[in-house]
């Protein structure tokens, strides 16, 4: 891990974390299917900061933190604690007619339009996935039966500004998907030499004169306890 010896504030370190993977998700279902879940399952959780730490077995997760600064500002003290490797489980939206609801992804590129990911790598917004997670992430799929595709997302700050322009200007560029936290995580990983991946599920999906939304549905909510159930049974 790089030491951020430049910065006068210093994240806070979790005493007894004891695990170099953790699993980063940035919000809940409406229906509050994943805290419920890991309430089941957790031996022990606790809040921090502004999320939720659970501790299962040989996992830890964190839930809660949408947006790339509150992204970093809970998984960077994970990595002040010995956290080596970041799986971000998200919601994105959709941005080409080829994205269907509820689809599943794993990220390999992430391009910023988020002012975070600039305060550790400067000059850059486009950063890829681990291979090493991607390919890891792939087998555990491919062992479940269950279908695992790749794109490319762009991270933003304010998702009331996706305009017909902008979709278009995206659509252009070949991005895919679009969220809040992955091209931060990815830049945080990347400043501190440590190993991130991410998987998306589809939750709505913006045409040039439409914003498809499947929050409220019962398949999505089904989707998220399924991939839950992938990683930490």
């Amino acid at each position: 891990m790089k030491k951020n010896t430049e910065s006068i504030v210093i994240p806070p370190k979790i005493k007894n974390l004891k695990s170099q993977r953790a699993f980063f998700i940035p919000a809940d279902t409406p229906r509050r299917a994943i805290k419920q879940h890991l309430e089941k399952k957790a031996e022990k959780k606790h809040k921090f900061l502004f999320s939720h730490l659970y501790k299962l077995k040989n996992k830890v997760v964190l839930l809660g933190g949408i947006g790339a600064p509150a992204a970093v500002l809970a998984v960077e003290p994970l990595v002040y604690s010995g956290v080596e490797e970041i799986i971000v489980l998200g919601f994105c939206g959709g941005l080409t007619e080829k994205i269907n609801l509820f689809d599943i992804f794993m990220i390999n590129t992430a391009f910023s339009e988020e002012g975070t990911s600039s305060y550790y790598i400067p000059d850059k917004n486009k950063w890829t996935s681990s291979k090493k997670l991607s390919k890891e992430i792939e087998r555990i799929f491919k062992s479940n039966y269950m279908v695992l595709e790749k794109a490319s997302i762009v991270s933003i700050d304010a998702p009331y500004r996706e305009t017909k322009k902008w979709l278009l200007h995206k659509q252009k560029m070949g991005i895919e998907l679009v969220d809040m936290e992955t091209s931060a995580v990815f830049a945080l990983a990347e400043y501190h030499h440590i190993e991130a991946a991410a998987v998306m599920v589809v939750s709505d999906i913006l045409g040039p004169q439409s914003h498809q939304i499947g929050f409220l549905e019962t398949k999505f909510n089904d989707r998220i306890k399924k991939i839950l159930s992938i990683f930490f049974e």
